[in-house]
């Protein structure tokens, strides 16, 4: 990556974070839905329960380690890549020094 202002930089982990939230609430969405089965009569206290722990095992555990493990480029190149974030939703100064990473990444996930 290229080298960044501050406030680009300040920027850049903004975005990271609102990364972290759609990713969030995309995974907490599929987990509030098995609680409306749940409240249905779909689904018994047990399976809710197992559901609950599979999210803890997994989308969550997953989740906190992209989010305490990968630098705010590469998540924000990710996020592009998969869509949580639109090409217009990042500063042209940080598109330019994540398109290598992008397109990795849109390679990648094809």
């Amino acid at each position: 990556m290229t080298t960044l202002t501050a406030s680009t930089k300040e920027r850049l982990h903004q975005l990271a974070q609102e990364v972290h939230e759609a990713e969030l609430r995309a995974e907490l969405q599929s987990l509030a839905d098995r609680f409306s089965a749940w409240e249905r009569g779909d689904l018994t206290c047990g399976e809710l329960n197992d559901c609950i722990h599979a999210y803890h095992r997994g989308p969550a555990r997953d989740l906190h380690g992209r989010l305490s493990s990968l630098p705010d480029d590469i998540r924000i190149a990710h996020a592009v890549a998969q869509g949580y974030l639109v090409r217009e939703q990042v500063p042209e100064e940080i598109l330019e020094s994540l398109d290598h990473a992008i397109n990795y990444f849109e390679t990648m996930d094809s």
